[in-house]
Order: structure tokens, then sequence, then C-alpha cells
């Protein structure tokens, strides 16, 4: 497998805490499955890199050139047999009782049901990119078929976005009038 040196990662997740902590999360959308965490514990510290491979279980490596040299070695068949064992449900479990009650992530807003069932999908070998879901009653039998509930996660977020289109070409238009 050969990763190309420019290679453009993007953002998916941050957070920053007391006293200077904060962390970064960054994949590729180009497929290769390249992701890299970068953490501060501190006011003051250097952020220290961690990048990994969705083809490489439970291996990490400080710089991007390691990671390239180690994916080097990697057949295709060894990369698709990795990536065929995603999605698959890490854990599930029933919401229980509580004060409050998420929706559906399956359901339209407009009339979603209270979630009955929370689900834990992996897309890979490392549970922090693991997709939370809570499903209603009528959905909770995806919960047994982790490829269907992922297209129809991905299904329902472009559903959404395409909603949300009109309406943020609006924002962008009213930020950027030259536009």
């Amino acid at each position: 497998m050969n990763i190309p040196d420019n290679l453009t990662l993007y953002s998916t997740v941050h957070g920053h805490g007391a006293n200077g902590l904060a962390f970064y999360r960054y994949a590729d959308q180009d497929g290769f499955g390249v992701h890299l965490d970068a953490r501060r514990e501190s006011f003051g510290k250097p952020f220290v890199e961690s990048y990994w491979l969705d083809a490489l279980p439970d291996q990490r490596f400080p710089t991007l050139l390691a990671l390239q040299l180690a994916a080097e070695a990697l057949t295709d068949d060894q990369v698709a047999a990795e990536r065929g064992k995603y999605p698959q449900i890490r854990n599930s479990r029933p919401v229980g009782e509580r004060s409050y009650q998420n929706k559906c992530r399956l359901c339209p807003r407009e009339d979603a049901r209270p979630g009955a069932l929370i689900v834990y999908l992996a897309r890979n070998w490392n549970p922090v990119t693991d997709h939370r879901a809570e499903l209603c009653e009528r959905h909770k039998d995806m919960a047994d078929d982790p490829a269907g509930l992922d297209t129809a996660i991905k299904a329902e977020v472009a559903r959404r976005a395409a909603k949300a289109a009109p309406f943020l070409e609006s924002l962008r238009s009213a930020a950027c009038p030259d536009r």
C-alpha cells in the first residue's frame, strides 16, 4: 500500500480542557485510512502526534513517514482483509431509565422517536472512531445488520446535509457578498 507524501488530512474531532489540555483528530478523505491524533497536556507543552492506519491494527507511529514505511509492506489482500472486518457492532445496550432521551438516529428529525437501544458501530479497529447511535423500537433490528446500519446512517446524514444546504449557502452569501 503506497500512501502519498502530499496526503491532505481533514479535522474530524477536537476539544480542549483546563490548564491547556487540547486534542485534535484528523483523517484523510481519499480512502487510505490514515488518521492523526495530536494531544497537548498543558500550556507551554508541545503537541504529541500519533499516526495510525485502519489497515494496521493496534499500531501507532510518531511520524507520517514511519507510517508510510510500515504501510509499504502491506499487500492489497491484507488491506482488503482488514477492511472486510468492518463495519461491526462493538457494543449495544438498552437505553434504560434516565431523565432524558435522545432521539433515534435513523428517524427523520421531524418525527423522530425516543431511542430504545444504544449501538456503538465500529468502522475500524480503533474504538475512538466508533459511531454511537440510539435506535428506536422501529429501527432497533438494524443492530443485527452492521453494514445496513452504516449505510442507513450515511443516508440519513446525506439527507440532513441536503436539507440544510440552502440555509448554509444563504449564510455563506451573507458572510461573503462578493462570491
